[in-house]
């Protein structure tokens, strides 16, 4: 694919969420530059929605905020599908978890696309 004759580049970051007694947090994906746009969710998971935190540098994280609502930028999750993700929201942002909002009960991995 090319945007007015430069190719796209596109990547994907591998986030992990580990099983333990509050498995919901993800390690950071370092997005390195690039514009994240989706999120590929694994084949099992538990729940059906997931927040975002982010950092400038990789040390602090926050909760992501929807300035269309006042809230925790919220998505659905579904197993084995992929949801686009409103890119502006995390221009400002190197470093990004994901959250779900129910415990996972094993190991899951998340994949973060972005593209350059």
């Amino acid at each position: 694919m090319t945007i007015n004759n430069f190719p796209l580049k596109k990547f994907e970051v591998p986030v992990s969420i580990a099983f333990a007694t509050d498995a919901k947090l993800s390690s950071a994906g370092d997005m390195g530059g690039t514009i994240i746009s989706g999120l590929s969710c694994p084949a099992v998971i538990n729940g059906t929605q997931a927040t975002f935190e982010v950092s400038i540098d990789g040390v602090t994280f926050t909760g992501l905020l929807d300035p269309d609502t006042g809230a925790d930028y919220i998505v659905p999750i579904v197993a084995s599908k992929s949801v686009p993700l409103k890119t502006t929201y995390f221009l400002p942002f190197r470093f990004v978890k994901v959250k779900t909002v129910t415990d996972q009960t094993a190991n899951r991995v998340f994949k973060l696309a972005s593209m350059l």
